[in-house]
């Protein structure tokens, strides 16, 4: 392995850790990030403070990574920007092929009909392209509404800059306990001194 191949691997570990407090919110690590970094925000909308850990830090910079491998799944449509978020699995970068300036700051719920728990076919066909239209009938609504989700959308290879490590999470966990120990170790030795 490379010096490049490490350099992806690392960013791959930290793009996971990054999944990992998007979609497992409860979890210890995600629970003390948000309350130290994300009180009110959602972590791919956050910005990084001029006072972050070095952990924070790392983890936040590889954010650009899920941002182009994540995709919304729909459920209620409420949360999802027409033009400007990833929802269209089938799409490239998952989102629409042109934007509309006339639905800017539209969401997918005024797409939905949300008694039938169908498409409004119609408003669909006349407001977007041939592609876009059938790339949007084709994504399936469930009967029972439930609130939009972000899911992995990119492929999962091991050569791909979207692979992410599944098998690795000790080995993070081992690095991280180690950069947040680090300063008690420091002081340790300074008042013990070898």
């Amino acid at each position: 392995m490379g010096f490049r191949n490490m350099a992806q691997f690392n960013i791959s570990l930290l793009a996971k850790q990054g999944w990992m407090i998007i979609n497992n919110q409860n979890s210890l690590v995600a629970q003390v990030f948000k309350a130290k970094y994300l009180p009110n925000d959602h972590f791919l909308n956050s910005r990084l403070g001029n006072s972050s850990s070095y952990v924070w830090k790392s983890i936040w910079t590889a954010k650009g990574i899920l941002e182009k491998g994540l995709c919304w799944r729909v459920g209620t449509g409420l949360n999802i920007s027409i033009n400007d978020d990833a929802w269209i699995s089938d799409a490239v970068n998952f989102r629409l092929s042109t934007v509309i300036n006339s639905i800017h700051d539209f969401k997918v719920n005024e797409l939905i009909d949300s008694n039938a728990r169908l498409w409004k076919m119609e408003l669909i066909k006349n407001t977007f392209s041939e592609d876009d239209a059938g790339r949007i009938l084709r994504i399936p609504l469930t009967r029972t509404p439930h609130d939009d989700f972000l899911i992995w959308g990119a492929t999962l290879r091991v050569n791909s800059q979207y692979a992410l490590p599944i098998n690795n999470y000790k080995v993070l966990m081992k690095i991280l306990k180690l950069m947040l120990y680090k300063p008690f170790i420091g002081n340790f030795t300074k008042s013990f001194g070898s």
